[in-house]
């Protein structure tokens, strides 16, 4: 699909954990709800590599599920089909730590509340952060 619309653009299908592996520079990175599947030692990596492979100014983005850590676990899928999944929630204040200890500035903070499925608020946070 992102291909379909963007013709003049590459994509790779890759393990968010193993960035390293395309050994080399972009202007921009996009992490786009990986960080809900990936442990704290795991978000602290791919911030960290992700550091070592933007441009100067180069953007990161990142999105995840905001709560409280010990809320982690098994979930069952938004859709309600599927096996569960295990989710990692992260608070605003240990990312923006990550990417200051890495080197980044951050641009913009934001969040979207809504009602899950199951009438609980869910938050998504938004985090965009420059080298």
């Amino acid at each position: 699909l992102a291909l379909a619309s963007n013709p003049a653009s590459s994509f790779q299908l890759l393990d968010a954990r193993k960035i390293r592996s395309l050994d080399r520079s972009f202007d921009g990175i996009m992490c786009g709800f990986c960080l809900p599947y990936l442990s704290p030692a795991e978000t602290t990596a791919l911030i960290r590599d992700a550091a070592a492979m933007l441009r100067s100014n180069g953007i990161l983005y990142l999105s995840t599920m905001e709560d409280d850590p010990d809320k982690s676990g098994f979930k069952a899928q938004s859709s309600g089909k599927g096996e569960a999944a295990f989710t990692y929630y992260y608070r605003a204040g240990y990312l923006t730590d990550v990417l200051h200890a890495n080197g980044f500035t951050l641009l913009d903070v934001s969040r979207k509340v809504y009602s899950g499925r199951d009438g609980k608020t869910v938050t998504d946070l938004l985090i965009i952060a420059s080298t």
